[in-house]
């Protein structure tokens, strides 16, 4: 029986067992097909599915290949000219004695470019032969752009367990047409880029927090404290703004930079209090984080580590009500931070000028050894108007700023997150069930039948 599982609201068949047929020559991080490839193949390992890569005979295992993937190198390199007949004989083998074990096999551009020739006809004849496999021929150019002469007319392309992968929905009308493909075989999956690669976020930092949430909250907020000045510092306030953000329907995620360096009774105190009043007010506990609750950044972060944080976020909150001159809110400003600061700090203005939200952020009488939720709350219920007028400022500029709007739809729809749903989501789409072999699957069939491929 096969058994499905549901990873980020898609359901998978964890009997598929996934091909990608690669046609480069390298897999040098310069050209986009490698690290499309690279994306596709992390996202489906992440996932839990059995991979296999068809790569040509020769080319090197890249270092960042999960050691979960069969590399198989059973793409010959041949001399087209010389006996294209023959040539294309060995190759369709080739591909042939690994795709029988398959469910779905990923294709990048063969049914178009010109040098890849040498692959393009054997697989046409492998997919039409193997109807069980779904055959993905992902398409990495705008094919109404391109002359009739660069696509195969082959009619053996458009058979039922085929399907065109284009990368924008602007693209399946021109893709069907230039292929003569019913609609209805032309899928979506747009390039991705690695959150943690793009922004250069560091193993460390990226163990420690949940991406995924990261990539999927519209406000993702910082504010930096240290325990010992808790009561200047007035993190409350930041807590009163999330959860304003949350009634306005909003995704929050916040983070509080708080090094342990306060006496440890002094400390815990003070946490527990700022996490009682984070669930009293609606906050669930994955959406508050303690970096001091963190081994690895229990004595504070370096300013490498705070420069992660900081690509990661899109909302700095300082409710201080003294500052002199906070490195914090350059660091915010460079990394194009929405800076929310205290009206009543006159260095803020100097710094800052115009371009941030200003809030007169009252000023809250406690220390960090008074600190009273109970009163806190009341305090939150008797000025919730102000904090949800601050909430909806916020909002309107992290959705009509151009700047933080692009950077919250990368997160969203672009990062490594969408890659999975959309990735997985695909697989879904292309078959709704996957059909069983026509014989018995051999799970270590690429240690008995194809050694020749073995990872070196």
């Amino acid at each position: 029986m096969a058994v499905r599982v549901m990873v980020s609201e898609v359901s998978i068949n964890l009997n598929s067992r996934i091909g990608i047929l690669y046609p480069g020559t390298t897999w040098d991080s310069r050209f986009s097909l490698s690290s499309v490839v690279r994306q596709h193949i992390e996202t489906l390992i992440e996932a839990g599915l059995e991979i296999s890569v068809l790569v040509r005979e020769g080319l090197k295992i890249p270092d960042w290949m999960p050691p979960e993937v069969n590399y198989l190198r059973v793409l010959p390199r041949f001399n087209l000219e010389s006996d294209p007949k023959e040539s294309h004989q060995l190759v369709r083998q080739k591909i042939k004695e690994v795709a029988l074990w398959l469910t779905h096999v990923f294709t990048h551009d063969l049914i178009a470019l010109k040098r890849y020739e040498d692959l393009r006809t054997p697989v046409a004849e492998l997919v039409t032969e193997l109807s069980w496999v779904k055959w993905l021929h992902v398409l990495h150019f705008n094919p109404g752009a391109m002359g009739a002469d660069y696509f195969s007319s082959d009619s053996r392309w458009r058979s039922k367990n085929s399907f065109y992968v284009c990368l924008s929905r602007c693209l399946v009308a021109e893709t069907a047409k230039a292929f003569g493909a019913p609609i209805e075989q032309v899928l979506v999956l747009h390039n991705h880029l690695s959150l943690s690669r793009t922004l250069n976020i560091s193993p460390e930092i990226a163990s420690c927090f949940d991406l995924e949430r990261v990539a999927l909250s519209e406000a993702n907020i910082v504010h930096p404290f240290a325990l010992t000045r808790g009561s200047n510092k007035q993190p409350a306030h930041v807590l009163f703004t999330a959860a304003a953000l949350k009634s306005l329907g909003m995704r929050v995620h916040l983070i509080f930079i708080d090094p342990e360096s306060a006496p440890l009774a002094q400390y815990q105190q003070a946490r527990i209090s700022l996490k009682w009043l984070g669930g009293a007010l609606g906050l669930k506990e994955s959406e508050v984080v303690f970096t001091s609750e963190i081994d690895r950044l229990r004595n504070g972060l370096n300013s490498q580590q705070m420069s992660e944080l900081l690509r990661l976020s899109n909302v700095l909150i300082h409710s201080s009500r003294a500052e002199a001159g906070p490195l914090t809110i350059l660091e915010a400003m460079a990394h194009s931070n929405l800076c929310v600061v205290n009206s009543k700090v006159p260095s803020f203005k100097d710094m800052i000028q115009k371009n941030c939200i200003y809030f007169s952020f009252k000023n809250l009488s406690y220390d960090n050894r008074e600190f009273s939720p109970e009163e806190m709350c009341r305090f939150y219920r008797s000025n919730r108007n102000s904090y949800l007028r601050l909430a909806k400022k916020i909002r309107s500029q992290l959705r009509k700023n151009p700047i933080l709007a692009a950077k919250s739809r990368y997160y969203k729809d672009y990062g490594s997150q969408a890659s999975r749903r959309q990735l997985l989501g695909l697989l879904t789409e292309s078959s709704e069930s996957v059909r069983p072999l026509p014989w018995t699957y051999k799970p270590s069939w690429t240690e008995n039948l194809f050694s020749w491929g073995k990872r070196v």
